[in-house]
């Protein structure tokens, strides 16, 4: 083989990720969030609001932002639009809750993985499992999301746990 061939290959296959190797993986996982985000004029604009009360949406924890290094970008798994006759809304009233439980240091890429995958802990009798931003748009409590944020973003999800439990409190 080419030695400059096999200098160009990725050392995947030996276990052993090279800096290169991470770099794509950054690079791409920053392109799909950027995707899959808006900037606040954007956002403005869908929910019908002035740059002004998306900022201070943002300041007061009602909706979650993340600086992508050209200014604030917020992931569109907030935004919802029950049909295609409904206007766009946020995720609901339980949204500064969920925001509440994403750390300011929290990888915008993880919290979107998170809020947009299935979670078998999101089922309910009837449906089955839910992305944790479909259980909060449907009107499900929000303490199950919170648990699993808290769980993968922090690490602990302790004090929380009961409440994925409890049919009661999450249906």
């Amino acid at each position: 083989m080419d030695d400059r061939i096999r200098r160009d290959t990725s050392s995947f296959d030996r276990r052993k990720l090279r800096h290169r190797d991470l770099l794509s993986v950054i690079c791409r996982m920053t392109a799909v969030d950027v995707v899959a985000s808006l900037d606040i004029d954007d956002t403005g604009a869908l929910l019908e609001l002035s740059r002004s009360e998306i900022v201070a949406l943002l300041e007061f924890g009602r909706l979650w932002g993340y600086d992508a290094g050209a200014g604030n970008r917020i992931p569109t798994w907030q935004l919802v639009r029950d049909s295609s006759f409904e206007p766009v809304r946020l995720l609901g009233s339980s949204l500064s809750a969920v925001v509440a439980a994403i750390p300011p240091s929290a990888s915008p890429g993880l919290v979107r993985r998170l809020m947009t995958t299935e979670d078998p802990s999101l089922a309910s009798w009837a449906e089955a499992a839910l992305t944790p931003a479909e259980w909060v748009a449907r009107g499900h409590s929000h303490w199950p999301v919170v648990a699993i944020l808290l769980r993968y973003l922090t690490g602990s999800s302790d004090f929380a746990n009961p409440l994925l439990w409890d049919s009661d409190l999450i249906r």
